[in-house]
């Protein structure tokens, strides 16, 4: 089963702007949904580079869950995906795995730039995937996003 959602925003700066400020991922990335808890970069070389490993801790719907992954891409100034091939979340001592990713894309605009935000997640096709992924929580609504300073 694979969960999809994606979200987008305009904001009132330049793609040159917005790419710089993308850059600390330390600062930005756990403000950018209510959800994340913390994230660490793993990797010596703290920068946005194919290979860069992460560590991010989240609570989704309340589930607490933690992921180790990497930078699989990027487009300087445009794009950027991390994925993980194994995130764990726990809920009443019942374990799962799944595969979850994001793709963060930059497009300029005639009111300024599009940050866009394409978020999946791969559920085992097992009692356990369908426990934690049913039908509906495909349709839950993402929470507001933190807005970017100027």
């Amino acid at each position: 089963m694979k969960y999809e959602v994606s979200a987008k925003a305009t904001i009132a700066t330049t793609p040159e702007k917005l790419w710089k400020l993308m850059q600390d991922l330390e600062d930005w990335w756990p403000k950018s949904n209510p959800e994340h808890v913390s994230l660490e970069i793993l990797s010596e070389d703290k920068t946005i580079r194919e290979g860069t490993r992460i560590r991010i801790k989240e609570k989704i719907a309340g589930v607490p869950g933690e992921a180790i992954g990497e930078i699989r891409d990027v487009i300087k100034g445009k794009q950027v995906t991390w994925g993980s091939d194994r995130a764990v979340y726990r809920y009443l001592g019942i374990e799962l795995a799944v595969e979850e990713g994001v793709t963060w894309r930059i497009q300029k605009t005639e009111g300024g730039t599009e940050l866009s935000a394409d978020v999946w997640a791969r559920f085992p096709a097992t009692w356990k995937g369908r426990v934690f992924c049913p039908e509906s929580a495909l349709d839950r609504q993402l929470p507001p996003a933190t807005p970017l300073p100027e």
